[in-house]
């Protein structure tokens, strides 16, 4: 019983005080900035990029993270396969059929309000450059949820129900911490497909590589599927993403490889 709780604090509950202690401290330094410069409304909250905030504490989260998954790792066992190109280069297609068919489905379901969470996206980008804005979205924040959800989250999970639990269990949690409808329909189904290679790859950096492809389509590519002109476009952008998506995970992981 023990052991349990002790592999849940680990694994579950440590990363994800430390994740909100450095998010609240990097978020009360921005706005206390924000304030003291008249740049920041703190009862407008239109005035305050969450995005901006979230990619400055991942790059402090992320120095923590590396050394402490490391000791996880070490601690419970966890072995991962040696990082292999050839496997990078079935997630990368598979990761941006995700993205395009999950936009466009999203697109014509009857909710869709994001809260405001696109509009942030491309704020960030705006204010300060395609390069910040890809850095921050695009690889912080990705990897920082990658050692949370399918780092500790994962492995504590394997190790108490196994992969079955362990997929469905970070995918549920991943979705829910989205905070909103739209983004954790896309955030659950995303999260099934990254646990699936988590476990299958046995290697972290795979699933990183993947959400940083995702996040990184949805800044650059996902406006172009707006300019469609139609439905019969839109299916046949989804066909040849599905028949993508098969070919890359059939590739992938035809080999008896798993976590």
């Amino acid at each position: 019983m023990m052991k349990k709780i002790k592999i849940i604090l680990d694994g579950m509950v440590v990363p994800f005080l430390i994740y909100v202690g450095i998010t609240f401290i990097t978020l009360f330094t921005y706005e206390s900035v924000g304030m003291i410069s008249g740049t920041i409304d703190p009862t407008n909250p239109s005035t305050i990029n969450s995005f901006f905030v979230q990619g400055i504490a991942s790059a402090f989260i992320v120095v923590i993270f590396f050394p402490l998954y490391r000791r996880f790792k070490r601690i419970y066992e966890i072995k991962e396969d040696p990082f292999r190109v050839r496997k990078a280069l079935y997630v990368i297609p598979l990761a941006f059929s995700i993205c395009i068919i999950g936009n466009i489905v999203l697109m014509y379901m009857p909710v869709v309000d994001d809260n405001g969470v696109t509009e942030q996206i491309f704020d960030t980008v705006e204010k300060y450059g395609m390069g910040v804005g890809l850095v921050m979205v695009a690889v912080l924040i990705p990897i920082v949820e990658e050692y949370i959800f399918r780092g500790f989250m994962f492995g504590s999970a394997y190790i108490l129900k196994g992969e079955i639990f362990s997929i469905i269990f970070t995918s549920l949690v991943f979705a829910f911490v989205h905070m909103n409808l739209t983004q954790g329909i896309y955030a659950f189904f995303a999260g099934i497909f990254l646990g699936y290679v988590r476990y299958r790859y046995a290697n972290l950096t795979y699933t990183m590589i993947m959400h940083l492809v995702m996040n990184a389509s949805s800044i650059i590519l996902v406006p172009a599927i707006t300019l469609l002109s139609g439905v019969r476009d839109k299916i046949f952008m989804v066909a040849i993403c599905i028949v993508l998506a098969i070919m890359s995970i059939y590739k992938g992981t035809s080999k008896k490889e798993h976590f």
